[in-house]
C-alpha cells in the first residue's frame, strides 16, 4: 500500500511508504490525522532526518526552486521490492501494526546529488480507546561507507486547527514532557500535537508558516511564494530556531508543531532508533496526561524495566518502574509488573515516612499496570512540593523509588 491508515481508536492517521505523514504528497492520497475520526486537523506532516544545510531528508513542503514530478518533497525513496509501500501487521505489538521502509537515494538535497546511503525503517502502533495517541517507531541505519555525524530526527507537521488556520496558538514542554501542542485561539477543544518518546531531546517548537516581517518571522511561504528551505529545516531539526510558546493573542498565526531528536553519529553500519507519537485530546491539561500516558505504553512497550528489551508473557520478578515525567507537575504515571497473582500495595510517601495516598491495596493478578498520581494526599488536599517515596509491596517483594513534586 502507498498509505495505510492507524484508525482503531478515536483518532486516525495514515502513515506512507514515503516518510510523508497524513498523506502520500500534499494534497494528496491519505486521510491526514483526525480527533475524533470526523474531524480533520492536518493538512501535511513529515519524518525528517540531517545533519547539514544541504542534507535534511523530507517529504515535507518543496525546498526553495526545487522542481520535481510530485508537490512535495521528494527526497525519501521506498526501499521494498516493486515499491510495494507500507505493510500492514496484524495485532503484533498493538492492535494496529505497521511497516515501512525508505532511503535517501533521491538524492536532492538543496540541489546537490549527496546521497549518504541512510536507511529508515518506519513502524507505526495504535490502540483502542481510551489510548488517543499513534506511536511512529523509527530505526536509522547507516548503510554507506562513511560516519554520519551529529545527526538530528525529528517530526513536522502542519496542522490547522478549526475553521481557520490564520487564528492558532499552541505551546511547548520542552523541560519535562518534550512535547508541543496546537489549538484554535478561542476554543481549547481539541488539542493535538507531537510528543518524543525515544531519542536525546532537540526541540519542540511551535513554526510559523507564514512570513509577516522581520519582527514576525515566518518559515514555510510568504505572501507570493514558498520559501521553505533545507537550512531552515535543519536549524529547527538541531534547535538553533526556538519557539516554545505562542500563546498570546498577538502570537496567533498559521503554525506547524516541530519535535526533534538528537545529535547522534551513525558510524557504516551502525543504526539508531527515535520515537514519536501524533497525540489528541480535548483540552490542554487532558492533552499532557495523553502524553504522560503515551510514554509509559512506549516505555512498557518497547523498552521495559531499566531500559531491557520487553518480551511477551508474564514478567520474571516483580518490578516498578521510574515515574514518568519526573519532575512533574500535574500527573506522573507509576507503572510496575508482577509475576504472580497476590496482594498489592502501592503508596506513597512524605520524606517523614509518613503514608498520604494510596493508590492500589487488594488483590491483583500476575501482569503489567500503570497508575497515575495527581500528586493530591486521600483527602484530595494538593500536596506541597519535594521530594516524596513510592512504595510497591508484592507478596515478600517491595521496592520503593523517589519521586519529585513541583508547582
Amino acid at each position: 500500500y502507498a498509505t495505510y491508515d492507524h484508525n482503531v481508536g478515536n483518532v486516525l492517521l495514515t502513515v506512507t511508504k514515503w516518510g510523508s505523514i497524513g498523506f502520500l504528497n500534499v494534497a494528496a492520497t491519505g486521510n491526514g490525522f483526525k480527533y475524533p475520526q470526523a474531524t480533520q486537523h492536518l493538512y501535511h506532516a513529515s519524518f525528517m532526518a540531517g545533519n547539514a544545510n544541504n542534507y535534511v531528508v523530507d517529504r515535507f513542503y518543496p525546498s526553495t526552486g526545487q522542481s520535481g514530478s510530485d508537490s512535495g518533497n521528494t527526497d525519501w525513496k521506498c526501499l521494498t521490492q516493486a515499491d510495494s509501500g507500507v505493510t500492514p501487521l496484524g495485532s503484533i505489538v498493538s492492535i494496529q501494526d505497521s511497516w515501512a521502509q525508505f532511503n535517501d537515494s533521491s538524492a536532492w538535497f538543496g540541489g546537490a546529488s549527496t546521497a549518504k546511503g541512510l536507511t529508515v525503517t518506519q513502524e507505526g502502533f495504535a490502540w483502542l480507546a481510551p489510548y488517543d495517541f499513534v506511536i511512529l517507531k523509527y530505526k536509522l541505519h547507516n548503510r554507506g561507507g562513511t560516519t554520519l555525524s551529529n545527526m538530528y530526527a525529528g517530526i513536522v507537521a502542519d496542522f490547522d486547527m478549526g475553521a481557520s488556520a490564520a487564528t492558532n496558538l499552541g505551546e511547548a514542554d520542552t523541560l519535562v514532557r518534550h512535547a508541543v501542542y496546537q489549538r484554535q485561539r478561542t476554543t481549547g477543544n481539541p488539542c493535538v500535537g507531537l510528543k518524543l518518546l525515544e531519542g536525546t531531546y532537540a526541540n519542540a517548537a511551535m513554526l510559523r508558516n507564514n512570513w509577516v516581517s522581520a519582527s514576525y518571522p515566518g518559515y514555510v511561504y510568504n505572501s507570493t511564494a514558498n520559501i521553505w528551505n533545507d537550512s531552515t529545516a535543519y536549524k529547527f531539526l538541531r534547535g538553533a530556531i526556538k519557539k516554545p510558546s505562542a500563546m498570546a493573542v498577538a502570537d496567533t498565526a498559521d503554525y506547524s508543531c516541530f519535535i526533534s531528536a538528537g545529535p547522534f553519529t551513525l558510524n557504516a553500519g551502525d543504526s539508531t532508533t527515535v520515537a514519536f507519537a501524533f497525540v489528541a485530546a480535548d483540552t490542554a491539561p487532558e492533552y499532557w496526561e495523553m502524553c504522560d500516558t503515551a510514554q509509559a505504553v512506549y516505555d512498557r512497550t518497547f523498552l521495559g524495566v531499566a531500559g531491557q528489551p520487553w518480551s511477551p508473557g508474564l514478567p520474571l520478578r516483580v518490578s516498578l518502574s521510574q515515574n514518568r515525567p519526573n519532575p512533574f507537575g500535574q500527573r506522573t504515571q507509576i507503572s510496575y509488573q508482577l509475576p504472580q497473582a497476590g496482594r498489592v500495595t502501592l503508596r506513597v510517601y512524605n520524606i517523614a515516612g509518613q503514608a498520604v495516598r494510596t493508590l492500589v491495596d487488594g488483590e491483583q493478578p500476575a501482569g503489567s499496570y500503570s497508575y497515575a498520581w495527581d500528586g493530591r494526599d486521600d483527602g484530595q488536599r494538593k500536596l506541597s512540593a519535594g521530594v516524596y517515596l513510592y512504595k510497591l509491596d508484592a507478596g515478600s517483594a517491595s521496592v520503593t523509588r523517589k519521586l519529585v513534586l513541583v508547582k
